[in-house]
């Protein structure tokens, strides 16, 4: 008869149950190598031990005090976790998990192949370091590792590292697009820059493939630009930032270099809900065709080339157009950026132009 072991992390007693696709019985020997046994009863116990880390500790956890990056933080409290998960798995806590020095935006962990240490990932801000485009980001690791103590497994906090990110552009958050417990981890900012970080080999770098985000603001209300892809669709924020006519908002570009140029252009577009075919608009973002001849009827948009731009890293924007829904287009190009390189852009924000 075959049999499935089955356990909880609230025991350690073992459940023997009969496996639904048994069939009957064959004449077949029961016993079990020693060394099978063995190595059975040391994967169920390195299990049970790295499950029992899902149970709540009430332990308060210590304030840290300031480091350099890599440097070993004081070792902290476990706290609670799922249960173990090979491939990895985010975890739901609270922005103070690590107490007062960071805010926490998200966290993921991941058991290492051979099921004896289990790493968690912390990723935020230092807490008061700056607003969502300015703020020291931070990610958090602690190491956790079986240790057999008797015959019995508990698990103990063997290592806890901070790493700040090269420049002040945000807090982290662990990227759910790009996550690999072997070859590492892509951490992002709200403007899109990006990190890749290795926990195994302390590898922490700005990538400059990936362009990051301007944004415009008006009032309160922020909007980050969509950047422009296929030539024929434009996508931008669903929401748009309104304002009387003329339009007044303020341009914040990413980098800390002015351009080398900044050119400014307008589409009209229908306004939300009442779409033309092939746009639409959903709760993430909004997409609309320049062109379209095979629609009915034709999509033909033309893009007003407004101006040109002071070339300022930041600057008021004043704009004149009828009333109506429109995107605008900034098109930027830097040369020779500190991090980035030579990089074009052409950043795209949807407004509402009253009367």
């Amino acid at each position: 008869m075959l049999v499935t072991f089955l356990w909880a992390c609230d025991s350690t007693r073992l459940n023997v149950t009969p496996s639904p696709d048994a069939q009957s019985p064959t004449l077949i020997s029961t016993e079990m190598p020693e060394d099978a046994i063995v190595a059975t009863e040391h994967m169920i116990q390195t299990q049970l031990a790295l499950t029992r880390t899902a149970l709540p500790t009430f332990t308060s956890l210590p304030t840290l005090t300031p480091t350099q990056p890599f440097e070993n933080l004081s070792t902290l409290t476990p706290i609670p976790n799922s249960t173990p998960a090979g491939g990895g798995a985010y975890l739901n806590v609270p922005a103070d998990v690590l107490g007062s020095r960071y805010e926490i935006r998200n966290a993921y962990y991941f058991d290492t192949a051979e099921g004896r240490e289990r790493y968690e990932l912390y990723a935020g801000a230092l807490r008061g370091s700056g607003d969502e485009y300015t703020a020291q980001g931070v990610v958090v690791v602690r190491i956790f590792r079986v240790k057999q103590t008797d015959g019995n497994s508990d698990v103990e906090v063997i290592d806890t590292k901070e790493y700040l990110t090269t420049l002040q552009a945000g807090p982290l958050r662990i990227n759910s697009d790009y996550i690999d417990r072997y070859t590492g981890f892509h951490l992002s900012t709200p403007l899109n820059f990006v990190w890749f970080f290795n926990p195994h080999t302390d590898e922490m770098y700005l990538l400059d493939a990936i362009i990051p985000l301007a944004r415009l603001e008006r009032g309160e209300t922020t909007q980050v630009a969509r950047l422009k892809g296929d030539s024929s669709v434009l996508s931008t924020s669903p929401l748009p930032l309104t304002g009387d006519a003329p339009f007044t908002a303020h341009l914040y570009l990413p980098l800390d270099e002015a351009p080398d140029k900044l050119t400014l252009s307008a589409v009209m577009v229908s306004p939300p809900p009442s779409l033309q075919y092939d746009d639409f608009v959903t709760e993430d973002r909004a997409e609309w065709r320049t062109e379209c001849p095979l629609c009915t009827p034709p999509i033909s948009r033309d893009i007003r080339e407004l101006r040109e731009l002071p070339l300022l890293r930041e600057q008021e924007l004043r704009v004149t157009l009828e009333p109506g829904f429109y995107v605008l287009i900034f098109s930027a190009s830097w040369q020779d950026t500190e991090w980035f390189g030579n990089i074009s852009a052409a950043y795209q924000f949807l407004i509402e132009v009253r009367e």
